[in-house]
């Protein structure tokens, strides 16, 4: 790009971060899922929409400080659900908005690498409380109270059983699921992180709540395709994570399960707590779909029978209904 200019006092036009941001985002698209990416435009999106605002007004030229007003800006932006933006919602597009400038540094387009000028918010809470299984309860009770119960409480059991991310969750179609004997089973996942297919386990009280949202199905003859849909047709990512929201805000524990993924912490704090050692760490980093390059090395060796073999979950201490 040899219109920009490498100087130090480095002048942003508004066009050419959308420019940078556009080229950022098409090399992102190629290593990350869908709805990862989709994650990603939404998130930088913030930052697109504020310098335009602001930029004209400074000459086009950035400062360490306008950072702090970017976050102050950022705190009274409305959310996708309308209601103000979670403060980790503001953490995760500064994250994204620190790797596009480093991003940005490291191709040469900035001499600079202005994402070390992007503080971290001091008032976001350093670690919350992590999902327990009296909020399993809680939350299995509340989908119970649905307009698809059965459906729902499958969902739930899936994501607390598995650890499996949201989009790996919609992605299940009804003969990715394997029973064995014992109750329990194996999930295929065609696509996890990386676009690369894997294998999940369940347990028995999983596979109890996956059971008897079959039997709902095979009720409506619908014996293959996708295992959870929404009104038109396969349920989406978004609507995956309204079905956790709902279950949450019903249950009262908004402030402890704001989405999927609160579930998959939970999955790992329970493995991590309940088997110690290295030999259990291996097996979870299976489980999780970890991609990391020195983490499938050191790994390589580990198996599903090594998985099974030690598998535990929350699920196992809960109730079936």
């Amino acid at each position: 790009m040899d219109s920009v200019n490498r100087s130090p006092s480095r002048q942003f036009d508004a066009s050419e971060i959308d420019w940078l941001i556009s080229e950022y985002l098409a090399e992102s698209e190629k290593r990350v899922t869908p709805t990862t990416f989709k994650d990603y435009r939404y998130l930088l999106g913030f930052f697109r929409r504020w310098w335009s605002e602001v930029g004209a007004a400074q000459a086009w030229t950035i400062k360490r400080t306008d950072f702090y007003d970017f976050i102050e800006w950022m705190k009274v932006q409305p959310s996708r659900q309308g209601d103000k933006l979670a403060l980790r919602t503001i953490e995760a597009a500064l994250k994204r908005l620190r790797q596009f400038f480093k991003w940005s540094y490291v191709e040469e387009f900035y001499q600079r690498d202005y994402g070390a000028w992007i503080p971290a918010l001091t008032d976001e809470p350093t670690e919350r409380q992590s999902p327990t299984v009296e909020c399993l309860e809680q939350l299995f009770q509340a989908a119970g109270q649905s307009d698809k119960p059965v459906r729902n409480k499958a969902i739930l059991a899936i994501l607390c059983g598995t650890a499996i991310r949201r989009a790996e969750c919609t992605q299940i179609d009804i003969e990715h699921v394997k029973f064995y004997g014992s109750g329990g089973g194996e999930i295929n996942i065609p696509r996890g992180k990386g676009r690369k297919p894997r294998i999940v386990i369940f347990d028995d009280i999983t596979g109890h709540y996956i059971a008897l949202h079959l039997t709902v199905l095979a009720e409506s003859n619908i014996a293959t395709g996708a295992l959870f849909r929404g009104r038109g047709g396969r349920l989406t990512p978004k609507g995956l994570y309204d079905v956790v929201k709902v279950a949450a805000q019903r249950a009262g524990l908004e402030d402890i399960v704001q989405g999927p993924h609160d579930l998959r912490r939970m999955f790992a704090t329970y493995w991590s707590r309940k088997q110690r050692g290295e030999g259990f760490t291996q097996p979870l980093s299976i489980q999780l779909g970890h991609a990391d390059k020195k983490m499938t090395l050191h790994y390589a060796k580990q198996t599903l029978d090594d998985v099974r073999e030690v598998f535990v979950s929350p699920m196992e201490r809960l109730r079936r209904s």
